[in-house]
């Protein structure tokens, strides 16, 4: 298994996470043009205090559309990324200290079928009306994937959302520790509501319907965001701190051993089934990019995302 980085972990509100960030990182360190940088700094750091205070009141809306100008100008910065995968985390329903909390009481339960039961359990969503909670956790999770180490150089394999002011990068070593503490977390979130959605659960959390996404045709789509998730889920999982309470690190540890001997044999299983021939042993780290499926047999994300799906069809309760 990798080596755990050691970081902080934050037992506490992501409000308060970003607010410390804040005060960290400098959010006056924006990226500024040359033009009006005063101005800039002040509109930043206004724009800031704006997210803050709304998603004390649990204002998700508001929080958005204080930071969303910045982030697509070329002031944004790191903590305008994490301002605004906050406020996109919020309308998905991720609350960190309440999630964990929840996670923690599930630690029984969490390896195998239970895992997939805390997650529905824990994030459901609606289609009618629409909640829109896929999109406001995949656009979390780009924001999270364009957080990155200073100096970082992307390679274009595994860069997302190049061309944009905020590209991101398929690398977990390339993000800044904050961003994979939290992407643990928009993550689950993520994998949470497209299960909910897709599997339409029962009231004891078994799933009432296979999942649709465990051919390469049927990846493209949900089938391929929950299996960046889980991926994205798991590259984070490695990086949290060995610091944090025993509770949570015990939860952690038990997860993670449960991924660790399924995910891989999962998409090697996948690159050999369903018109699929390429024999992958291991998924591909392009896999971590929710649009990287084709629907090809002839492409291995897609092979290795519908053989995620038949893992979890055939580990999670429910119908043959």
């Amino acid at each position: 298994m990798k080596e755990k980085r050691r970081l902080r972990f934050f037992p506490f509100s992501w409000l308060g996470f970003v607010t410390l960030l804040c005060s960290l990182l400098g959010c006056t360190q924006a990226g500024f043009d040359s033009a009006n940088i005063l101005a800039n700094q002040l509109q930043v750091n206004t724009a800031l205090d704006a997210v803050n205070i709304a998603l004390s009141k649990g204002d998700c809306a508001t929080a958005l559309s204080s930071i969303s100008t910045i982030y697509s100008s070329v002031n944004t910065s790191n903590a305008v990324r994490l301002a605004i995968a906050s406020a996109y985390a919020c309308s998905a329903g991720v609350n960190v200290l309440s999630n964990l909390n929840n996670l923690v009481n599930f630690q029984d339960s969490l390896a195998g079928a239970g895992f997939f039961y805390f997650l529905v359990s824990e994030f459901k969503s609606v289609t009618n009306p629409d909640d829109k909670k896929p999109t406001s956790a995949a656009l979390a999770v780009d924001a999270l994937l364009a957080t990155v180490n200073s100096g970082t150089v992307f390679a274009p394999t595994y860069t997302v959302n190049s061309g944009t002011q905020n590209p991101g990068s398929l690398l977990v070593n390339d993000r800044t520790g904050d961003s994979n503490a939290y992407l643990l977390f928009v993550a689950m979130a993520q994998m949470g509501i497209l299960l909910y959605r897709d599997a339409s659960p029962l009231s004891n959390n078994h799933k009432s319907q296979n999942l649709a996404w465990d051919t390469p045709a049927t990846s493209v789509g949900d089938g391929c965001a929950f299996s960046s998730a889980i991926l994205n889920f798991y590259d984070s999982l490695q990086y949290i701190d060995q610091g944090a309470p025993a509770s949570a690190q015990k939860v952690y540890d038990t997860i993670s051993v449960f991924l660790q001997t399924s995910l891989n044999a999962a998409c090697s299983y996948g690159c050999s089934h369903n018109g699929c021939t390429m024999g992958c042993s291991s998924c591909p780290t392009t896999l971590r990019n929710r649009n990287s499926c084709t629907g090809q047999a002839t492409d291995a994300n897609s092979c290795a995302s519908a053989g995620i799906a038949n893992f979890v069809n055939t580990t999670w309760s429910g119908p043959p």
